[in-house]
């Protein structure tokens, strides 16, 4: 089950996560490095495996792309408690599954913030490329026709 989990979460990062900025995917593995530590130094805590979803932490975090689906893959579940709604990691999740997360996040943390992993989308050579096919296509729909 962990490898499964793991492979999600790696999906997770790399479909979801890394199409934020660099500082909003920064911010966003550092609390979500901090709720999987928190876990993981008090594995019988249930206050660390209980996140409030209308905390000003968590409304921020949910901002950032792939934020929650990593929580959610990572067995979270949502559930009311005292009328209050709350994203639970139920004591079903193996410590093992937050072992892994801290790996995940802190590995692609890791590639992501070297220069290599980023590369920046250049739409002017993009549109040169595509405009140069164009003429191409053109030139031989010409010659086609002679």
């Amino acid at each position: 089950m962990t490898s499964e989990v793991r492979g999600k979460l790696f999906r997770v990062c790399d479909t979801r996560l890394r199409d934020n900025t660099l500082p909003r995917f920064n911010i966003a593995c550092d609390r979500l490095l901090g709720i999987v530590s928190k876990v993981l130094e008090n594995p019988n805590d249930p206050k660390y495996r209980r996140i409030k979803t209308r905390s000003q932490a968590f409304v921020e975090l949910i901002k950032i792309q792939g934020a929650e689906a990593f929580l959610i893959e990572l067995g979270f579940k949502s559930e009311c408690y005292q009328l209050e709604e709350f994203l639970v990691a139920p004591y079903t999740v193996p410590i093992e599954d937050f072992v892994e997360a801290l790996d995940v996040l802190t590995k692609f943390k890791t590639s992501m913030n070297t220069p290599v992993a980023r590369s920046p989308y250049d739409e002017q050579a993009d549109r040169e490329r595509i405009l140069r096919q164009i003429e191409e296509d053109k030139m031989k729909r010409e010659a086609n026709k002679k």
